[in-house]
């Protein structure tokens, strides 16, 4: 049993063979992973209970050494609550103060003759280990106090994980950069979820709110926030982006309906819904502390002002609202700025995709750091972050890609109908047939990407690339997916992504060849080249795109 405990860990990350995993299981199955363990503590019970009346010849001292044992490993298993499910444990709990009872009736009823001197040793002890009991949890709060008089994390970050996972990790690498202090977020921080509301009330100094589309409907948001707001003595700091859509005076009056509880109960954490319905009062009022992103958040400078925003002091501004991504943050506004230096490292996302763009932001940052140490004169483009619709855009964009050392193409759940990603798409494969073309095209998978089917490059990719369908656009496009795509876990820790950013980057060749003889060869490539000017103008005119055209 011991050998098993000592080896769980080992064996659940598969350092170890499966055959032992297969055969120990029985001992850690019916507890919870964290108190894995707990099968030593109860055959260790059994085995005192065993010996007691073999190693103690008086009646009523085995009583008395039973109760106590009793007593202690009924203490250890209400605190740690190992088995799976509030039934085991209440069960087990029941059978420990039966058999208390039982013992206290057998010694009023067995007679048993008592010697003085052994039941004052056995007082002394129980007395003795009671008032140890006491000392040790005395001891353990006054630790607690200590350890968190200063706050854990300096800000933690309440998201919508499936909407804005991306988000929350850009917004906590743009706070580091500012802060020294630790940034939570669950990916990175989490490790049990009942202790994620006891985090929020006691370790952490600012709460910052990101309100997407569904970050209120989810409980685990619903019950950060109502604790953050009722039970914390963290500042709280309200993010409005422009997808969010507070809920109506008729939803906070149903929040029970409301709330997404996706089998969560928030009241077994003493959160009702009135709390909670309260609490988005509060947040929604006009007394919270607040920023309006009155634009969407496309490049580093629009994380970086919102991380100095949320860090600032509200006490002289309370309530007042920030405009965080103004239009001064784009990329030019009638001229294309695209840098064209030779070698540099191009990262293609979907424009429209607010987790493909802070994904993009999340790969050039790391893979700056990544190739700085083994790469001369590193410049990281994200090709999002300028505009498509004006004069000379097309132009320039081919120029970068002629001239990049590799690009990084992020597929997302809306690729395969973007128009843009396409177009760039298209000239890396075009450029990549040369022969002598040492251009890397590295695809990498965001999490609800899905692969087009065949009748994708017969009849949706021609429509998509008119008014010249004669290209062989769709030969191009399967090229593209026969290269290997890696996966980037936008919602996963940081570690896992550190490891899908370092597997692409040693991909990257480390020299050039001279960016003149590539442009040499450009000529060849007049047809593609042709095309992409050409599907100017239709950019610029599809509704999709307007919008940002015209705030610009």
């Amino acid at each position: 049993v011991l050998f098993g405990v000592l080896k769980y860990k080992d064996m659940v990350r598969g350092r170890c063979s499966e055959l032992y995993l297969r055969g120990l299981r029985f001992l850690f199955v019916r507890y919870h992973p964290e108190r894995h363990y707990y099968t030593t503590i109860a055959l260790f019970k059994s085995l005192i209970v065993c010996l007691v009346p073999v190693l103690v010849q008086n009646g009523a001292s085995q009583i008395m050494i039973l109760m106590l044992v009793v007593i202690l490993f009924h203490t250890a298993q209400v605190y740690l609550q190992p088995w799976r499910g509030d039934l085991p444990n209440s069960v087990e709990a029941g059978s420990n103060v039966a058999l208390l009872l039982l013992l206290t009736a057998g010694a009023l009823l067995a007679g048993l003759t008592v010697e003085t001197d052994t039941v004052q040793v056995l007082a002394t002890v129980a007395f003795v280990c009671g008032w140890v009991g006491v000392l040790a949890v005395l001891t353990q709060l006054a630790v607690r106090l200590l350890m968190y008089r200063g706050f854990v994390y300096a800000v933690f970050i309440c998201h919508h994980k499936a909407g804005a996972a991306a988000q929350a990790r850009m917004l906590k690498m743009a706070i580091q950069s500012h802060n020294k202090g630790e940034v939570f977020i669950d990916s990175d921080n989490l490790k049990d979820l009942d202790t994620l509301f006891g985090i929020v009330k006691t370790q952490v100094k600012t709460m910052a709110i990101y309100l997407t589309k569904n970050t209120l409907r989810r409980p685990w948001c619903a019950g950060e926030v109502a604790t953050a707001v009722h039970a914390s003595k963290a500042r709280v700091v309200a993010v409005y982006t422009s997808h969010f859509e507070p809920p109506t005076e008729d939803e906070l009056q149903d929040v029970r309906n409301y709330v997404d509880s996706d089998g969560v109960d928030l009241q077994k954490y003493s959160i009702s819904f009135d709390l909670v319905s309260s609490a988005f009062r509060k947040l929604l009022g006009q007394d919270m502390n607040k920023i309006v992103l009155s634009h969407r958040l496309v490049t580093d400078t629009a994380y970086d002002d919102l991380a100095r925003q949320i860090l600032r002091d509200f006490s002289t501004t309370r309530a007042s609202s920030f405009n965080v991504g103004s239009t001064s943050s784009s990329k030019g506004s009638n001229q294309i700025l695209l840098p064209d230096n030779d070698g540099q490292f191009l990262i293609c996302a979907e424009r429209q995709n607010d987790e493909a763009v802070a994904a993009a932001g999340i790969l050039a940052r790391k893979m700056r750091v990544l190739l700085m140490h083994s790469q001369e004169n590193v410049q990281i483009t994200s090709v999002h972050e300028y505009q498509p619709g004006i004069e000379g855009w097309p132009e320039a964009v081919e120029k970068a890609v002629e001239g990049a050392r590799s690009l990084i193409f992020l597929l997302s759940n809306g690729t395969m109908q973007d128009q843009e990603q396409l177009f760039i798409m298209l000239i890396a494969m075009e450029l990549k047939q040369q022969p002598d073309h040492d251009l890397l095209v590295a695809p990498m998978v965001l999490p609800g990407f899905h692969f087009p089917s065949p009748t994708y490059f017969e009849t949706t990719l021609p429509s998509l690339m008119t008014p010249h369908p004669e290209a062989d656009n769709a030969e191009l496009a399967r090229n593209f997916f026969k290269l290997i795509a890696s996966p980037l876990s936008i919602d996963a820790s940081d570690s896992i992504i550190d490891v899908q950013v370092s597997d692409v980057a040693t991909r990257i060749p480390t020299s050039m060849r001279s960016r003149n003889a590539r442009m040499s060869r450009l000529s060849s490539t007049g047809t593609l080249v042709g095309d992409l000017r050409s599907m100017r103008t239709s950019i610029a005119n599809k509704s999709i795109y307007n919008a940002d055209v015209r705030e610009i």
